[in-house]
Protein backbone atom coordinates (compact mmCIF):
# COMPACT_ATOMS: atom_id res chain seq x y z
CA UNK A 1 0.00 0.00 0.00
CA UNK A 2 1.37 3.46 -1.05
CA UNK A 3 -0.33 6.80 0.37
CA UNK A 4 0.04 10.10 -1.21
CA UNK A 5 -0.03 13.08 1.15
CA UNK A 6 -1.98 16.24 -0.09
CA UNK A 7 -1.46 19.52 1.74
CA UNK A 8 -0.64 22.61 1.65
CA UNK A 9 2.83 23.98 1.75
CA UNK A 10 1.74 26.59 4.25
CA UNK A 11 5.39 26.47 7.51
CA UNK A 12 2.63 25.68 9.85
CA UNK A 13 1.61 22.44 11.94
CA UNK A 14 0.07 20.40 8.91
CA UNK A 15 3.12 20.61 7.10
CA UNK A 16 5.42 19.28 10.66
CA UNK A 17 2.73 16.53 10.27
CA UNK A 18 3.24 15.55 6.80
CA UNK A 19 6.90 14.97 7.15
CA UNK A 20 6.42 13.38 10.72
CA UNK A 21 4.35 10.69 8.84
CA UNK A 22 6.44 10.35 6.14
CA UNK A 23 9.77 10.19 8.20
CA UNK A 24 7.58 7.66 10.32
CA UNK A 25 6.67 5.53 7.94
CA UNK A 26 8.75 6.12 4.77
CA UNK A 27 7.75 2.71 3.09
CA UNK A 28 3.95 3.95 2.55
CA UNK A 29 4.44 7.13 0.83
CA UNK A 30 4.30 7.69 -2.64
CA UNK A 31 5.93 10.40 -4.41
CA UNK A 32 2.96 10.86 -7.35
CA UNK A 33 -0.69 10.16 -7.32
CA UNK A 34 -0.17 7.95 -10.50
CA UNK A 35 1.87 5.64 -8.03
CA UNK A 36 -0.37 5.83 -5.32
CA UNK A 37 -3.18 3.41 -3.76
CA UNK A 38 -4.98 6.35 -1.55
CA UNK A 39 -4.47 10.16 -0.91
CA UNK A 40 -4.14 11.23 2.43
CA UNK A 41 -5.62 15.14 2.37
CA UNK A 42 -4.46 16.47 5.72
CA UNK A 43 -6.96 19.36 5.95
CA UNK A 44 -10.26 19.99 4.39
CA UNK A 45 -9.90 20.38 0.51
CA UNK A 46 -12.48 19.58 -2.75
CA UNK A 47 -10.57 16.68 -4.59
CA UNK A 48 -11.87 14.82 -6.98
CA UNK A 49 -10.04 11.02 -8.22
CA UNK A 50 -11.92 8.79 -10.21
CA UNK A 51 -10.59 5.72 -8.78
CA UNK A 52 -8.48 6.45 -5.80
CA UNK A 53 -10.16 6.57 -2.66
CA UNK A 54 -9.66 10.26 -0.60
CA UNK A 55 -9.40 10.53 2.81
CA UNK A 56 -9.87 13.73 4.36
CA UNK A 57 -8.62 14.98 7.58
CA UNK A 58 -11.10 17.48 9.74
CA UNK A 59 -9.53 18.94 12.72
CA UNK A 60 -12.38 21.16 13.89
CA UNK A 61 -15.56 22.58 12.43
CA UNK A 62 -16.07 25.99 13.44
CA UNK A 63 -19.92 26.78 13.46
CA UNK A 64 -19.55 30.74 12.85
CA UNK A 65 -17.74 29.91 9.62
CA UNK A 66 -19.57 27.15 8.44
CA UNK A 67 -19.51 26.70 4.31
CA UNK A 68 -22.62 24.26 3.52
CA UNK A 69 -21.48 23.85 -0.31
CA UNK A 70 -17.95 23.79 0.52
CA UNK A 71 -18.66 20.64 2.96
CA UNK A 72 -20.78 19.31 0.01
CA UNK A 73 -18.54 19.26 -2.48
CA UNK A 74 -15.79 18.12 -0.54
CA UNK A 75 -17.69 14.91 0.83
CA UNK A 76 -18.85 14.02 -2.88
CA UNK A 77 -15.01 13.73 -3.48
CA UNK A 78 -13.87 12.33 -0.10
CA UNK A 79 -14.16 8.32 0.45
CA UNK A 80 -13.36 8.42 4.67
CA UNK A 81 -12.64 10.88 7.25
CA UNK A 82 -9.97 10.90 10.19
CA UNK A 83 -10.15 13.33 12.62
CA UNK A 84 -8.40 13.87 16.06
CA UNK A 85 -11.06 13.76 18.76
CA UNK A 86 -14.56 12.90 19.75
CA UNK A 87 -15.89 16.24 19.96
CA UNK A 88 -14.91 16.85 16.56
CA UNK A 89 -16.56 13.45 15.55
CA UNK A 90 -20.04 14.10 17.52
CA UNK A 91 -20.21 17.73 15.59
CA UNK A 92 -19.56 16.26 12.23
CA UNK A 93 -21.93 13.48 12.30
CA UNK A 94 -24.49 16.00 13.51
CA UNK A 95 -24.46 17.60 10.07
CA UNK A 96 -25.92 16.17 7.05
CA UNK A 97 -22.99 17.63 4.80
CA UNK A 98 -20.97 14.77 6.66
CA UNK A 99 -22.02 11.52 5.04
CA UNK A 100 -19.06 8.94 4.75
CA UNK A 101 -17.70 7.17 7.78
CA UNK A 102 -15.67 8.76 10.53
CA UNK A 103 -12.43 7.52 12.67
CA UNK A 104 -10.94 8.92 15.49
CA UNK A 105 -6.98 8.84 15.08
CA UNK A 106 -5.36 10.16 17.88
CA UNK A 107 -2.33 13.55 16.80
CA UNK A 108 0.84 11.96 17.73
CA UNK A 109 3.86 14.00 20.08
CA UNK A 110 7.39 13.80 18.66
CA UNK A 111 9.74 13.69 22.02
CA UNK A 112 12.34 14.16 19.87
CA UNK A 113 11.67 17.91 19.62
CA UNK A 114 9.75 18.27 22.66
CA UNK A 115 11.26 17.54 25.85
CA UNK A 116 11.57 19.25 29.10
CA UNK A 117 14.45 22.02 30.06
CA UNK A 118 15.84 23.93 32.94
CA UNK A 119 13.20 27.02 33.05
CA UNK A 120 16.21 29.78 34.63
CA UNK A 121 18.86 28.45 31.67
CA UNK A 122 15.79 28.97 29.08
CA UNK A 123 14.21 32.05 30.49
CA UNK A 124 18.25 33.47 30.01
CA UNK A 125 18.66 32.32 26.50
CA UNK A 126 15.50 34.23 25.68
CA UNK A 127 16.19 37.49 27.78
CA UNK A 128 13.32 37.00 30.09
CA UNK A 129 13.25 37.87 34.10
CA UNK A 130 13.51 35.09 36.04
CA UNK A 131 11.30 37.46 38.77
CA UNK A 132 8.55 37.66 36.14
CA UNK A 133 5.30 35.34 35.92
CA UNK A 134 5.85 34.45 32.39
CA UNK A 135 2.41 33.33 30.54
CA UNK A 136 2.68 31.42 27.11
CA UNK A 137 0.35 31.95 23.90
CA UNK A 138 2.15 30.35 20.95
CA UNK A 139 -1.11 30.39 18.55
CA UNK A 140 -2.33 33.17 15.83
CA UNK A 141 -5.40 34.76 16.61
CA UNK A 142 -5.88 37.23 14.68
CA UNK A 143 -8.21 37.09 11.51
CA UNK A 144 -6.18 37.28 8.05
CA UNK A 145 -8.33 39.06 5.98
CA UNK A 146 -8.00 42.47 7.63
CA UNK A 147 -5.13 41.61 10.54
CA UNK A 148 -7.10 43.44 13.33
CA UNK A 149 -10.05 41.08 14.12
CA UNK A 150 -9.92 38.34 16.79
CA UNK A 151 -10.10 34.71 15.59
CA UNK A 152 -12.81 33.80 18.14
CA UNK A 153 -12.04 30.27 17.73
CA UNK A 154 -8.88 30.60 18.62
CA UNK A 155 -10.33 32.78 21.92
CA UNK A 156 -7.74 35.06 22.15
CA UNK A 157 -10.42 37.66 24.24
CA UNK A 158 -10.65 34.81 26.59
CA UNK A 159 -7.03 34.83 26.67
CA UNK A 160 -6.41 38.40 27.41
CA UNK A 161 -9.14 38.40 30.01
CA UNK A 162 -7.24 35.66 31.64
CA UNK A 163 -3.88 37.28 31.35
CA UNK A 164 -5.36 39.97 33.15
CA UNK A 165 -7.26 38.56 36.14
CA UNK A 166 -3.73 37.12 36.53
CA UNK A 167 -2.21 40.50 36.61
CA UNK A 168 -5.07 41.59 38.69
CA UNK A 169 -3.76 39.22 41.55
CA UNK A 170 -0.16 38.90 41.17
CA UNK A 171 1.08 42.06 39.33
CA UNK A 172 3.99 41.01 37.96
CA UNK A 173 3.34 39.20 34.46
CA UNK A 174 4.64 38.93 31.17
CA UNK A 175 3.56 37.41 28.40
CA UNK A 176 4.84 35.03 25.92
CA UNK A 177 3.72 35.08 22.15
CA UNK A 178 4.94 33.10 19.83
CA UNK A 179 3.71 32.13 16.01
CA UNK A 180 2.34 34.78 13.70
CA UNK A 181 -0.92 37.34 13.12
CA UNK A 182 -0.72 38.11 16.58
CA UNK A 183 -1.99 41.37 16.21
CA UNK A 184 -5.01 41.54 17.98
CA UNK A 185 -3.54 39.86 21.37
CA UNK A 186 -0.92 42.48 21.25
CA UNK A 187 -3.04 45.73 21.08
CA UNK A 188 -5.14 44.40 24.01
CA UNK A 189 -1.95 43.75 25.98
CA UNK A 190 -0.94 47.41 25.35
CA UNK A 191 -4.03 48.61 26.24
CA UNK A 192 -4.14 46.41 29.66
CA UNK A 193 -0.04 47.66 30.21
CA UNK A 194 0.73 44.50 30.44
CA UNK A 195 4.76 43.41 29.11
CA UNK A 196 5.41 41.20 26.71
CA UNK A 197 7.53 39.64 24.41
CA UNK A 198 7.26 38.34 20.77
CA UNK A 199 9.04 36.05 18.67
CA UNK A 200 7.48 36.09 15.34
CA UNK A 201 7.68 32.54 13.93
CA UNK A 202 10.48 30.85 16.22
CA UNK A 203 12.24 27.96 14.84
CA UNK A 204 10.68 24.72 16.59
CA UNK A 205 13.83 24.34 19.22
CA UNK A 206 12.95 27.83 20.18
CA UNK A 207 9.55 27.42 20.97
CA UNK A 208 10.02 24.31 22.88
CA UNK A 209 12.80 26.85 24.98
CA UNK A 210 9.78 29.26 25.59
CA UNK A 211 7.36 26.27 26.74
CA UNK A 212 9.71 25.46 29.03
CA UNK A 213 10.36 29.34 29.98
CA UNK A 214 6.28 29.93 30.67
CA UNK A 215 4.81 29.73 34.51
CA UNK A 216 1.67 28.62 32.82
CA UNK A 217 0.07 28.14 29.36
CA UNK A 218 -3.76 29.71 28.39
CA UNK A 219 -5.52 27.74 25.93
CA UNK A 220 -8.65 30.21 25.30
CA UNK A 221 -10.08 28.72 22.18
CA UNK A 222 -13.81 27.83 21.76
CA UNK A 223 -13.40 25.29 18.60
CA UNK A 224 -9.89 23.00 17.79
CA UNK A 225 -9.01 19.68 16.83
CA UNK A 226 -6.04 19.98 18.94
CA UNK A 227 -4.85 22.20 19.71
CA UNK A 228 -1.34 20.88 19.73
CA UNK A 229 0.03 22.67 22.38
CA UNK A 230 -1.81 20.77 24.88
CA UNK A 231 0.57 18.22 23.75
CA UNK A 232 3.60 20.70 23.67
CA UNK A 233 2.92 21.81 26.95
CA UNK A 234 2.60 17.65 28.33
CA UNK A 235 5.50 16.46 27.43
CA UNK A 236 7.39 19.65 28.22
CA UNK A 237 5.58 19.88 31.80
CA UNK A 238 4.52 23.29 30.80
CA UNK A 239 1.80 23.97 33.47
CA UNK A 240 -1.63 24.62 31.32
CA UNK A 241 -5.05 25.55 31.51
CA UNK A 242 -7.46 24.89 28.76
CA UNK A 243 -11.27 25.24 27.96
CA UNK A 244 -13.07 21.88 27.21
CA UNK A 245 -11.97 21.90 23.67
CA UNK A 246 -10.48 19.29 21.50
CA UNK A 247 -7.88 16.74 23.16
CA UNK A 248 -7.82 18.69 26.12
CA UNK A 249 -10.13 15.39 28.31
CA UNK A 250 -7.72 13.09 26.63
CA UNK A 251 -4.87 14.48 27.67
CA UNK A 252 -5.08 17.31 30.71
CA UNK A 253 -5.61 16.79 34.30
CA UNK A 254 -9.71 17.24 35.12
CA UNK A 255 -8.61 20.12 37.24
CA UNK A 256 -6.87 22.00 34.48
CA UNK A 257 -10.02 21.68 32.15
CA UNK A 258 -11.48 25.17 33.20
CA UNK A 259 -14.54 27.75 32.49
CA UNK A 260 -12.00 30.15 31.32
CA UNK A 261 -14.29 33.35 32.10
CA UNK A 262 -15.11 32.25 36.02
CA UNK A 263 -12.70 30.28 37.51
CA UNK A 264 -8.70 30.46 37.55
CA UNK A 265 -6.40 27.79 38.59
CA UNK A 266 -2.87 26.80 39.26
CA UNK A 267 -1.33 23.44 38.11
CA UNK A 268 0.86 21.28 40.33
CA UNK A 269 3.24 18.88 40.41
CA UNK A 270 0.98 16.41 40.08
CA UNK A 271 -1.19 17.97 37.50
CA UNK A 272 1.99 17.95 34.93
CA UNK A 273 2.94 13.89 35.66
CA UNK A 274 -1.16 13.14 34.78
CA UNK A 275 -0.41 15.06 31.73
CA UNK A 276 3.36 13.68 30.72
CA UNK A 277 2.00 9.92 31.14
CA UNK A 278 -0.89 11.01 28.74
CA UNK A 279 1.59 12.94 26.23
CA UNK A 280 3.68 10.04 26.31
CA UNK A 281 1.18 7.28 24.91
CA UNK A 282 1.21 9.49 22.10
CA UNK A 283 4.47 9.57 21.35
CA UNK A 284 5.70 9.65 17.55
CA UNK A 285 7.67 5.87 18.29
CA UNK A 286 4.04 4.24 18.44
CA UNK A 287 1.84 2.89 16.38
CA UNK A 288 -1.09 4.84 16.65
CA UNK A 289 -3.67 3.10 13.83
CA UNK A 290 -3.12 5.39 11.00
CA UNK A 291 -1.32 2.84 9.23
CA UNK A 292 -3.88 -0.19 9.46
CA UNK A 293 -6.80 1.88 8.78
CA UNK A 294 -5.16 2.91 5.83
CA UNK A 295 -4.42 -0.58 4.56
CA UNK A 296 -8.36 -0.94 5.40
CA UNK A 297 -9.32 0.80 3.34
CA UNK A 298 -7.82 -0.22 -0.01
CA UNK A 299 -9.56 -2.14 -1.56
Amino acid sequence: MKIFLHYNREDWIIDRMAMEFQSRWPDVISKSVESCDLIWSLSPKILRHPTIPIITMVHHVDPTKYDSSFYKAMDLGTSHYITFCNKTKEVMESLPEFTKSINVLPYWVNTDLWKESNKDECRVSLSLSKEKYIIGSFQRDTEGNDLISPKLSKGPDRFCDYVEKVQAQRGDVHVLLGGWRRQYVISRLKRAGIPFTYIERPPIATVNTMYNACDLYVVGSRYEGGPQSILECAITKTPIVSTDVGIAKDILSPKCIIDIEKDMYTPNDSDLEYAYSKALELSLEKDLGHVSLFKSLVK
